[in-house]
This record gives structure tokens, C-alpha cells and sequence, in this order.
């Protein structure tokens, strides 16, 4: 997970700033690159699941989604 932040961190998207509570805590707080990034990563997944979910009807779709999230959660939702 370091790893992982350390990345994020050298690339812009986040930083690290100190606990309100306890100073000696760090939070990971994105930047405002970051949030742009963001927002086009999920305008990009929104556009790829219509593109492939459009064969199927909105019920469909919806009922697909529900077992999606019980197979990877263990109940329906």
C-alpha cells in the first residue's frame, strides 16, 4: 500500500497531510489533479459499461448488477 501512495505521491495525484487528532497519524488527501483524474477515470468507465451493457434492457442490466454484487459481497443487495 505504501508502494502504492509513494506513486500516487511522485505523480501529483495525492498527499500525505498530518492527523487532526493525532499529528503523528498521516492521511492521504488527493490533489486537485488527482480529482481531475478521476473524474475522467469514471466518465471513461461509465461510457464502457453502457457500451457494454447496451444489448441488454435496463432490467436486465439492473438484475446482472444485483448478482454481480452478491458474488463478489455474499448478499443482495
Amino acid at each position: 500500500m505504501v508502494t502504492l501512495v509513494d506513486d500516487l505521491e511522485r505523480r501529483g495525484l495525492v498527499e500525505r497531510a498530518q492527523g487532526k487528532q493525532d499529528r503523528r497519524a498521516k492521511i492521504i488527501v488527493s490533489t486537485a489533479e488527482g480529482r481531475k483524474m478521476h473524474a475522467k477515470a469514471r466518465t471513461a468507465m461509465d461510457a464502457a459499461e453502457l457500451n457494454q451493457l447496451a444489448v441488454l434492457s435496463g432490467e436486465e442490466s439492473q438484475e446482472l448488477k444485483r448478482l454481480l454484487r452478491k458474488a463478489l459481497w455474499g448478499a443482495a443487495e
